[in-house]
């Protein structure tokens, strides 16, 4: 692949990934019929955007995570960390 195909590439990939999420925002019906044909003109476009729904349906299925620590109660000194942090749980 030379380094314009690679640009190409690059550019249907990052259009790919843009479509979906608009289209989920909620398209006008213009939104719509914009992306059929661009979808359809290309097979590397057609098979980018199907990667890209893939990859949502399998985000979507995947467990929230907790809440993330800040990262000064984590660095705080060991005296102040237990008045930051909850307590440790003892069994």
């Amino acid at each position: 692949m030379n380094k314009r195909d690679a640009e190409n590439a690059d550019a249907i990939e990052d259009e790919a990934a843009a479509l979906p999420t608009r289209r989920d925002a909620g398209w006008s019906p213009e939104g719509a019929a914009e992306f059929a044909p661009w979808r359809a003109a290309e097979s590397r476009r057609e098979a980018a955007v199907r990667r890209i729904e893939a990859t949502q349906r399998l985000l979507a299925r995947l467990p929230e995570s907790p809440p993330v620590r800040s990262r000064s109660a984590l660095s705080a000194p060991r005296s102040t960390r237990s008045a930051i942090a909850p307590p440790s749980r003892s069994s």
